[in-house]
């Protein structure tokens, strides 16, 4: 009876790890879902009236929409860095939403500071022209070359 009662905890265990890890991707969805809306709301109007504009025989009126003007600059900078905003923020949400993914980074990061000040060590090999040679030191700092 203890090894069916262990046996069922675990399987719980499991479908409620699973459970969680369903709605975080669920919420992660939910999140670039969102992000991608927002910024191409600006993006989908212009292309909603352009459609109605042409399919009504409208053009003037959608071509007067957009003659230069102050309200027209500004609008078009705002879809311009929305769109640039879209594609600039999934790189974070991935970061900040996939903890592997963080870890990776911050591992590199930590590992080329500590090759930049010197406490790193090389691989046994450096490649040289087409030959691999093998290194006597393998305490390398780096430095920069000489002008």
């Amino acid at each position: 009876a203890v090894v069916l009662l262990k046996r069922k905890h675990e399987h719980t265990s499991g479908t409620r790890e699973l459970r969680q890890s369903r709605r975080r991707a669920t919420i992660t969805i939910l999140l670039f879902a969102v992000l991608y809306g927002v910024c191409n709301i600006p993006l989908v109007v212009e292309l909603f009236l352009g459609t109605y504009s042409r399919h009504h025989d409208k053009t003037e009126w959608y071509v007067g929409l957009f003659s230069f003007d102050t309200q027209s600059y500004y609008y078009n900078a705002m879809n311009t860095l929305l769109l640039a905003a879209n594609s600039t923020a999934n790189p974070v949400l991935y970061f900040w939403r996939m903890s592997s993914l963080r870890r990776y980074i911050l591992g590199r990061i930590r590992r080329s500071c500590r090759w930049r000040r010197g406490t790193v060590t090389l691989p046994n090999y450096v490649q040289q022209g087409s030959a691999n040679r093998v290194v006597q030191n393998n305490n390398i700092t780096p430095s920069l070359p000489e002008s």
